[in-house]
């Protein structure tokens, strides 16, 4: 699913700018970043305990083009998911 803050804020029940505050004074990043960082935290976890296609762990942590996936994976976690240490064959 491809939140927005506004529906991540609604889920929390509190308004969009409470969100943002807390989630920069706690986490030290906006809402849509931590989203993003969560989605490759499980990317990473999935390759480490899975021998699940590239493909499939894009679908499962909410990217439909795996090459947008596998961009931002290098982006957040500083390697290829193909070339994560850990990675199940």
């Amino acid at each position: 699913h491809g939140w927005t803050v506004t529906e991540m804020a609604s889920a929390a029940t509190m308004s969009e700018k409470h969100l943002e505050r807390l989630c920069r004074k706690e986490l030290g990043r906006p809402p849509h970043q931590q989203l993003i960082w969560l989605r490759m935290r499980l990317a990473a976890d999935l390759l480490t305990s899975s021998a699940a296609k590239i493909e499939t762990i894009a679908t499962r942590v909410g990217y439909q083009n795996p090459f947008v996936f596998s961009t931002t994976f290098k982006r957040v976690m500083g390697f290829r998911p193909s070339e994560y240490p850990g990675r199940r064959p």
